[in-house]
């Protein structure tokens, strides 16, 4: 299955119906047409997708690192909400683990002894 980010790239040139894209031409329809992730992000997005060889940078500007052709957008498709958190490396600490967490800076017991607990 193809990631997200990925998938994001092929919806984005096959809607343009172009092979090459300004950063604009990107981050624009990500967040104020399609509204899937705020301006920050989008640009965010694009940075992203260039450092991860996603999109490759060019004079003119940016082009797919991959055949589109061979991507499957699903019917529908619109990103979860991880996938901004994914991409910066920033992971959600879930309620249980921050608690753990703080009992275990607290108490120096292990985080087996506290689940038990």
């Amino acid at each position: 299955m193809e990631s997200e980010a990925k998938i994001i790239i092929a919806f984005l040139f096959n809607r343009s119906g172009k092979t090459q894209l300004t950063e604009s031409e990107i981050y624009l329809p990500l967040s104020m047409e399609l509204g899937w992730l705020s301006t920050t992000e989008s640009q965010e997005f694009v940075k992203y997708a260039i450092k991860q060889g996603l999109l490759v940078k060019k004079e003119v500007g940016l082009y797919p690192n991959s055949r589109l052709e061979n991507i499957t957008i699903p019917l529908g498709f619109t990103p979860s909400k991880r996938l901004f958190s994914e991409k910066t490396g920033e992971q959600k600490v879930s309620i249980i683990d921050g608690l753990i967490t703080r009992i275990r800076e607290k108490t120096n017991q292990s985080r087996q002894q506290i689940l038990e607990e």
